[in-house]
Order: C-alpha cells, then sequence, then structure tokens
C-alpha cells in the first residue's frame, strides 16, 4: 500500500534545500515503514550519496533513505565548465613556423568552424622580422578566415594585422650582422615604398576586410608616412616615370627564396613605379571618405544589413591624412600625380563635416600646378625653337640648290 503526501510532479518536490520524503508502509509489517525521498527521481544533474538512517521505536522500525548534495560539486561543475580545451596549435613544436601553423589551422576549422582568436594572435607572434614569406602568410590568413570561417575582425585585431606584415616586409628594428656592429638597419629608398605599397593594397582589396576596420591613424603611420619617408629617401635625380616590365615582375616574385633576390631587395632597385603610388594613395583616400559618408543611403535592405554586420570604423581622413597624401602624390612634379593630388582636395571638400583642408595643404598643390604650368611653356618654347630651326636650315637648302 502506498501512501503518498503530494504528486511527484510537484515543483516544490524538487528542491534541493528542503528534503521531502514519501513514507512506503509495508502491509506484510505493519509495525514497519521505508521513506523514500522524491529527489531520487530529479534528473541526475548532481552527484548525489546515498544515506541510510535507521530509527527504532518501541511499537515500530522506520527506515528512513535520503540524498545528501555534496558543497563542492557546484565548484567543481563550474570548473568543469569554464575550462577550455587545449588549442590546436600546441601539437606544433615550440619554434614553429607561420606556415606551419596555418596548414594546421585550415585543417581544423575546416568547413566554417569558428576559430579562437588567441590562435590568430598566436600566429602573429610567430612571424618573424624582414622575412616577406611571413607577410604573405599573414594576408593568406586573413583572406581565408574572412572568407571561409565570415570572422569579421574589429579594430584592434586589424591594427595587429597590419604591423605583423610591416614588421616582416622590413628591416627596422633589425640588429645588423655582427650583432653589435653598428645601429639598428632601417629600410628606406625604394625598399621603403614598395612594403607600404603592398601593406596599402591589402587594405584595398577588401577581400581581408581591413578596409571596414582598420583606423585612420594605422593607415597614416602604416602606409602614408612610410610612402612619404620612402620617397624624401631616394637619391636626387630619380627617375619616376620608369615603369618595371611584367618579366622583373614575374622574375622577382618566382625567386623570393633565393639568396641573391634577399641581396637585391635588400639593396633595392632603380625603378620605382610611382603611378601605383599615386593610384593606391587616392584610391585610399576614396574609401575613407566612403565609410565615413554614410553609403548606406544607397542601398537595399540585405546590403545594407551585410555592410553594417562588417562595418568596425567608420573613420574618415583627417585634414593630416589628406596633407601626407597631397605630398606623397605631388611627388616628382609628375602630371598625374598633380592632378590626383587636385581631385583628393576637391573631394574632401565635398565633405565638410569631416573639417578643412590646412591652408599649407592647398599652397602645396597650387604650386606644383604652377611648376606643371611653367614645364610645359618650357617644352612649348624648346618645340617652338626646334621647328624653326629645322625651318631655317630647309630654306638654306633650297637656296644653295638654287
Amino acid at each position: 500500500m502506498f501512501q503518498q503526501q503530494r504528486p511527484l510532479t510537484h515543483r516544490s518536490w524538487w528542491n534541493n534545500d528542503t528534503l521531502m520524503t514519501t513514507t512506503i508502509i509495508d502491509a506484510s509489517s505493519p509495525s514497519s515503514s521505508f521513506s523514500l525521498s522524491p529527489s531520487l527521481l530529479a534528473p541526475n544533474r548532481q552527484q548525489r550519496y546515498l544515506s541510510t538512517t535507521t530509527t527504532n521505536t518501541i511499537t515500530d522500525s522506520t527506515t528512513t533513505v535520503s540524498i545528501t548534495t555534496n558543497d563542492n560539486d557546484n565548484d567543481n561543475d563550474t570548473e568543469r565548465l569554464t575550462q577550455k580545451k587545449p588549442s590546436v596549435l600546441t601539437t606544433l613544436p615550440p619554434n614553429y613556423r607561420p606556415g606551419q601553423a596555418l596548414s594546421l589551422l585550415h585543417t581544423h576549422y575546416a568547413g566554417g568552424k569558428k576559430i579562437r582568436v588567441d590562435d590568430i594572435t598566436s600566429i602573429f607572434n610567430a612571424c618573424r622580422p624582414n622575412i616577406p614569406k611571413d607577410a604573405t602568410i599573414v594576408r593568406t590568413l586573413l583572406a581565408d578566415l574572412r572568407r571561409c570561417n565570415n570572422f569579421l575582425f574589429n579594430s584592434e585585431m586589424s591594427e595587429l594585422g597590419m604591423r605583423t606584415m610591416w614588421r616582416s616586409l622590413v628591416e627596422d628594428e633589425v640588429a645588423p650582422w655582427p650583432v653589435g656592429s653598428g645601429e639598428m638597419v632601417r629600410s628606406r629608398g625604394v625598399k621603403r615604398v614598395e612594403a607600404a605599397v603592398w601593406v596599402g593594397e591589402v587594405f584595398v582589396s577588401g577581400k581581408m576586410g581591413l578596409d571596414v576596420a582598420l583606423k585612420t591613424e594605422v593607415l597614416e603611420e602604416l602606409v602614408f608616412s612610410n610612402l612619404l619617408e620612402g620617397l624624401e629617401g631616394l637619391p636626387d635625380g630619380f627617375d619616376y616615370s620608369a615603369v618595371p616590365s611584367s618579366t622583373d615582375a614575374d622574375d622577382k616574385d618566382n625567386d623570393d627564396d633565393d639568396d641573391s633576390a634577399k641581396k637585391t631587395m635588400s639593396n633595392g632597385s632603380d625603378v620605382l613605379d610611382m603611378n601605383a603610388v599615386q593610384s593606391l594613395t587616392k584610391e585610399i583616400i576614396d574609401i575613407l571618405l566612403r565609410r565615413a559618408s554614410n553609403p548606406t543611403r544607397n542601398m537595399k535592405k540585405r546590403a545594407k544589413r551585410k555592410y553594417l554586420k562588417q562595418l568596425k570604423c567608420c573613420q574618415g581622413p583627417s585634414a593630416h591624412t589628406i596633407d601626407l597624401a597631397v605630398k606623397i602624390c605631388v611627388h616628382g612634379d609628375m602630371e598625374g600625380g598633380v592632378g590626383k593630388a587636385r581631385e583628393i582636395l576637391d573631394g574632401y571638400a565635398k565633405t565638410a563635416f569631416l573639417g578643412t583642408v590646412q591652408e599649407g595643404t592647398v599652397t602645396i598643390v597650387e604650386e606644383a600646378e604652377e611648376r606643371m604650368m611653367m614645364a610645359k611653356k618650357k617644352i612649348e618654347e624648346e618645340k617652338m625653337v626646334a621647328e624653326d630651326g629645322e625651318d631655317g636650315g630647309e630654306d638654306k637648302d633650297d637656296e644653295t640648290k638654287n
């Protein structure tokens, strides 16, 4: 015969603080009863220990079965939940290469799995200074995470990735060989310009998501300032109009791992594509102006949601940014560069909410335009003099024949 006080489905029966029992009376022995705690039927979420107490009285004997909960179980469960699995990079040797880590991540996080931020930071820290191959690996990692894992970089991670690529491309703060023989080596000239162009193209491409996450101050420091410093470090009389041939570029890409190529890159080449530098500068300014001017106004709903989800930084160019970009474009007094500098000023003037251009910046462009006009007039005068000389020589030849 079963006698219970409340239905077993009542919520109060699962309260761990209050222990309620169900008395079971044996019909064969009226003087004995057996009590069970209803918490025996509760979900087994905590470790419980079974304890039995026996009480003897004059009339009957009662056996009570109760459940007690260990106080340390909650702490153990919390530690078990908060404990992280070891990183997959722990299977690599201590001084692993970034390429080894990238190959392991491709296998472990395939299929769009979520990736740990600590693993990405570890790969950034493993990149070596003055090793261009490591910069290429970082660029591949950024593109693959954006494309395959839908990983969106914030401003801090984007800055860390850009600084890692820059450290692997140049020799800044690298001790010369033998160590202690002189001051720290610092890349200058063409090599510094090429490194800044390479990093700027990673920002402009949009495949890595840096165009909507990187801060303007980082661009000024890593791209514009280094471009200007590299251009000012070029020797006097440098030919800015020279453009490298496609065969030279292919040979350079194929021989990156050779010692001869490393020596050539360290010494720097005598050819610089100034048109590429100016076009990149203008494109970066256009991207900054676009993301600061609320481009979602002309987007459809789906495109707007996608863009706002990816947008992590909406800073535009400052007056200092425009000043650096203008100085880069007018360097060398090339007609295309001066025209791009004027376009940058006109585009910034349309966004009055970002501020006004410095007076010195406007003066630089005006002086460059005057120099261009003077150079054009000089060339035209020289052509006219040459044509007059040719006409005079032909007339003299005709008179001698007659």
